[in-house]
């Protein structure tokens, strides 16, 4: 997989393989999260701005921490500077493509160094269209007998929503939240635990792919 030295330089590439065994952990904690009572007066947001104010989102990766370290190195090193603009120039090219295309990981992490909304409307638009979907899995994997409703593509697009909610949490209202979660749950986790770990449905071992 080709990376760039923005990311490499920086705490925010996560390698494909990885992305695939973070699905589940990130699944449940989006569902302690969201099943928290929230009062809808301090989610909802406040104006007309095209700015969004910073809350207690993103924690998953982009944190504060990690985004002062990458508001710094910017500043610092030029060979990050011009990393940063290209990203920068990339996802803004994004923005004006029909349909739903588009990486959550760069529409994230610019989002978050700007909280421009374009970024985060962007962002809903690709979560709110996955959640439309009827399912997450590769025709090729569905196909099977019996299908196999859990693969890699699922936990890919469990890892992307996951995120992608994360980072945009603050600028959905309680009811866009209620919408992504309750897709997530539809299409990621209930088939992911029916082929896997339910005894009432699990078609898979532990040594049911060869590369495991």
């Amino acid at each position: 997989m080709k990376t760039n030295i923005l990311f490499r330089r920086n705490p925010f590439f996560i390698d494909g393989k990885l992305k695939s065994l973070l699905a589940l952990v990130i699944f449940f904690m989006f569902i302690t999260a969201t099943l928290k009572s929230e009062n809808p007066a301090e989610n909802s947001i406040a104006g007309a701005s095209d700015y969004v104010p910073v809350g207690k989102h993103p924690y998953l990766f982009y944190t504060s921490d990690r985004i002062k370290r990458l508001q710094y190195s910017i500043k610092q090193d030029t060979l990050v500077q011009r990393e940063w603009k290209n990203l920068i120039d990339r996802v803004d090219k994004s923005l004006t493509q029909e349909g739903n295309s588009g990486s959550i990981d760069d529409l994230g992490l610019v989002y978050i160094m700007t909280r421009d909304k374009k970024y985060a409307a962007k962002i809903k638009q690709i979560l709110f269209a996955s959640c439309k979907r009827e399912n997450w899995e590769s025709i090729g994997l569905l196909s099977r007998t019996p299908p196999w409703n859990a693969g890699l593509n699922l936990s890919k697009t469990c890892y992307s929503v996951g995120v992608g909610y994360d980072c945009i949490y603050d600028y959905l209202t309680p009811e866009e939240r209620k919408t992504i979660v309750e897709g997530l749950v539809r299409l990621g986790i209930l088939p992911t635990m029916n082929d896997w770990v339910l005894g009432g449905k699990r078609i898979h071992s532990f040594d049911s792919m060869g590369h495991n």
